[in-house]
């Protein structure tokens, strides 16, 4: 039998996500006026591509959608209330580096992929669908991207904060790809979606492919960022 035991164990989806933030030290509170709800968010994450495409007369109440979503999920209008209103289950390192890099040496993780999300990055992670100024979904992006990697600044050789780029911009995304390598990350965020309006695979995208592989950083394809849906060209 073939000994794994010199073998790095790499945690490829983990997380960053802090329950709350006292007033005005979320990383986008600047741009609060631009963000979208909880229950959109979590919308557009469940099933926005099939919710968008009904005409707008015909969608149903976001709200209302939640509630019967969980009802086919056997709970009440109560057990949604409770859901929403309890804190966060508490996870060692969930919003702590320190402590993340404690946990995983108890638990014999070597290296890990850490996504930004949850209430600082949920949006964010869907800018295309939410923030449609071009100016606003690139500082959101900014701002999502130096949170993280301020948390783990001290941490780059145990962790990489997981880059998000905005792919309707491929040239911009370069940039941020590189300034983010500096800043220890090694990974980066795309969706099953188009790239500038073509398939992830058409020639024009290789620039964006090319500073990837120059810079060392490797593409995250993440449940939840996949519309049931594809029109990549």
């Amino acid at each position: 039998m073939k000994d794994f035991s010199d073998m790095a164990i790499i945690d490829v989806d983990s997380h960053f996500e802090p329950a709350t933030f006292p007033p005005g030290e979320h990383p986008l509170w600047e741009l609060r006026e631009h963000l979208p709800s909880r229950v959109d968010v979590m919308i557009e994450s469940i099933a926005g591509d099939l919710y968008g495409a009904l005409p707008p007369a015909q969608r149903p109440d976001p709200a209302a959608l939640v509630v019967r979503i969980g009802g086919n999920m056997g709970m009440t209008s109560e057990q949604l209330d409770d859901l929403a209103a309890a804190p966060a289950t508490p996870v060692p390192g969930a919003a702590d580096a320190d402590g993340r890099i404690a946990w995983m040496d108890r638990v014999g993780i070597d290296y890990g992929l850490v996504n930004p999300g949850g209430e600082y990055a949920g949006a964010v992670a869907l800018a295309r669908q939410f923030l449609t100024d071009r100016e606003v979904r690139h500082r959101a992006v900014f701002l999502c991207n130096d949170y993280l990697a301020d948390a783990f600044a001290e941490h780059t050789n145990r962790v990489s904060p997981v880059t998000i780029i905005d792919t309707d911009d491929l040239e911009w995304s370069i940039g941020e790809l590189t300034r983010m390598r500096e800043r220890g990350s090694r990974a980066f965020f795309v969706a099953a979606m188009p790239f500038e309006g073509r398939s992830p695979a058409h020639p024009a995208v290789d620039r964006l492919w090319h500073a990837a592989t120059d810079l060392g950083m490797v593409a995250v394809l993440h449940i939840g960022n996949t519309p049931a849906r594809f029109d990549g060209g």
